[in-house]
Formats: structure tokens, C-alpha cells, sequence
């Protein structure tokens, strides 16, 4: 029993120091741009100027026939995340789309997924992964940058049943984070 009891034990302290290290990429979506000293660079100079919170909801329309309920995570289709402020943060303005529209196309032989920004198809500052977020669910993180890489918008919608709900975040920065 003691040693079903350290096992635990060891268990369960090794979740909570994964939990207490912050933040974590998703198959290299960044949770937040930035040099990873919270936005202050070698020479002092804050370069995050401001930072809100998002909320997302919306709809994901898949191709065909919507898959059973109990098939797992399936991204295939039309996501549209519509994104309102929940939190102005410290910034004065937040200029974000009303609502964002990704496609997710399954690539030939089970070679995993394309995702397209539909809204901005021919834009490489976009990061864009889905996966399974539990029975049925899949969790998006889809991160943009503006042209000129002082915005930064993530935005982490989850599917259930082919509605969204989640969270995102904005960020300016006085210098590029590209």
C-alpha cells in the first residue's frame, strides 16, 4: 500500500509542476508572442504596449454529413469564430474582426490536416493547429499576426456537437514579434 501511496504521490506532484510551468505552445502555436521575459526586452524597453481578452463562440460546418457524436474529434470543415472583447485589459482600442473563417481540409492517405484563413488565405503570419480535446471535442488555436508583426490574435475556440465557445487574446507590441 505505501508504495501505491508514493506512486500517487509522485503522480500527482508531477501534474501539479507541469500545471505551475504557465503556458505551453500547442505543436508550436505560441500562447503569446514576445521575447518569454513578459515583454521586456534585453535593454529594459517594454515592448508590449497592451493586451485584452477575447471571448469566441460560432459554428463548425462540416463537409457531407455531420460525423456521429461519438466519433472524436473530426476539424474537417468550415470554422466560423465569432470574437467579441471580454476584457479591454490595459488598451484603449482592440481592432479585431467581428468573426475570423478557417477551413480545414483532410490532406490525401491520413497525412494529416490544411488549415486555410479564409479570410486572409495568402497571409504566413498565421499558426493554425486542432486537436482532440475530449470525447468528441476538438480545440483549435488559431494565431495571426499583422502584417507588420506588432498584433497578435489567438484565438482558442472548442467544438462540441459543431458549436464554439472559448477564449483568445490580443496583444500590441511597439516592435515586431515576428
Amino acid at each position: 500500500m505505501a508504495r501505491s501511496s508514493r506512486l500517487v504521490s509522485f503522480v500527482f506532484a508531477a501534474a501539479i509542476a507541469a500545471f505551475a510551468g504557465g503556458g505551453c505552445a500547442l505543436d508550436g502555436v505560441n500562447p503569446s508572442p514576445g521575447n518569454g521575459d513578459g515583454g521586456v526586452d534585453v535593454n529594459g524597453e517594454a515592448d508590449l504596449v497592451c493586451s485584452a481578452t477575447l471571448a469566441t463562440s460560432g459554428s463548425l460546418t462540416p463537409p457531407g454529413t455531420p460525423p456521429a457524436a461519438d466519433a472524436g474529434c473530426i476539424p474537417t470543415g468550415e470554422w466560423t469564430v465569432n470574437v467579441t472583447v471580454a476584457d479591454m485589459g490595459d488598451c484603449t482600442d482592440v481592432p479585431i474582426n467581428a468573426a475570423y473563417h478557417f477551413t480545414v481540409t483532410e490532406l490525401p492517405d491520413e497525412a494529416g490536416y490544411d488549415y486555410t484563413w479564409d479570410d486572409d488565405p495568402a497571409n504566413t503570419n498565421v499558426d493554425m493547429k486542432i486537436t482532440q480535446g475530449g470525447p468528441g471535442d476538438c480545440e483549435a488555436n488559431f494565431a495571426m499576426f499583422s502584417d507588420d508583426g506588432t498584433q497578435y490574435i489567438l484565438l482558442k475556440p472548442h467544438e462540441r456537437d459543431l458549436v464554439l465557445e472559448g477564449q483568445g487574446d490580443y496583444e500590441l507590441w511597439s516592435k515586431s514579434q515576428l
